[in-house]
C-alpha cells in the first residue's frame, strides 16, 4: 500500500530530474505522482513541461487539455498550453489561452506580458 505522501516524493524526484535536464526521467516521475494522486496539479503542469522539453508537443497539448477539462480554473495549465501553442506557432490559439489566464486572474503579469508579445508576433507576421 502506498504511503499518503508518496506522490510528493515522486514529484520531488521529477523536479530534480527536470532541473538537471533529464526530461524522460522527470516525465516518468511526474506520471507516477499523478497515478498516486490524480488531482495533484503541479505534477500535471510539469509533466506537460517535460513533454514540451522532449519536443513532444502534441502529447503536451493533449495532457494540458485533459488537465484543463478536470481543472478549468488553474491558470498554470492554461498558460503552459498557450506557451506550447506558441512553440508550434499557433499564435491565435495561444492568445485564447492567455486571455483565459487573464479572465481567471486579471493581475497575472506574466500572462499579460506573454499576451502582448504574442499579439506583437501576430502583427509582425500578418
Amino acid at each position: 500500500m502506498a504511503k499518503l505522501h508518496d506522490y510528493e516524493t515522486w514529484f520531488d524526484k521529477g523536479m530534480a530530474f527536470q532541473e538537471s535536464s533529464q526530461h524522460e526521467e522527470a516525465l516518468a516521475c511526474f506520471q507516477k505522482a499523478i497515478e498516486l494522486k490524480s488531482d495533484f496539479i503541479p505534477a500535471w503542469v510539469y509533466q506537460g513541461m517535460s513533454l514540451e522539453q522532449l519536443q513532444r508537443h502534441d502529447e503536451a497539448l493533449a495532457l494540458f487539455d485533459t488537465a484543463i477539462h478536470a481543472n478549468p480554473d488553474v491558470t498554470d495549465l492554461w498558460y503552459n498550453k498557450g506557451a506550447t501553442l506558441c512553440t508550434l506557432e499557433r499564435y491565435e490559439e495561444a492568445l485564447a489561452c492567455f486571455d483565459k489566464v487573464l479572465e481567471i486572474n486579471p493581475n497575472d503579469a506574466i500572462a499579460q506580458t506573454t499576451r502582448s508579445l504574442t499579439i506583437a508576433t501576430l502583427k509582425s507576421i500578418n
